[in-house]
């Protein structure tokens, strides 16, 4: 966790899609800019739903929020 506490917004949001990757999220984006509604990350879980996340930011130590924001299909 030490590392984690040492890295930028951006690394760490990086960091943290590197992650969804590694445990098989496809298609991870980052988007890290305004206009986004709060989505710093978007993928998609192997059944096809998006998984979305939001990151406080406090930085330097940005914090994931407790529960990652799931949309259902329509």
């Amino acid at each position: 966790m030490t590392g984690c506490d040492a890295l930028s917004c951006q690394e760490f949001e990086k960091y943290i899609a590197h992650l969804r990757r590694r445990d098989g999220c496809t298609n991870v984006v980052v988007s890290g800019k305004s206009g986004d509604l709060g989505a710093d990350a978007v993928g998609y879980l192997a059944d096809g739903l998006p998984l979305v996340q939001g990151y406080l930011s406090t930085c330097p130590a940005a914090r994931v929020e407790d529960e990652p924001r799931l949309s259902s299909r329509t």
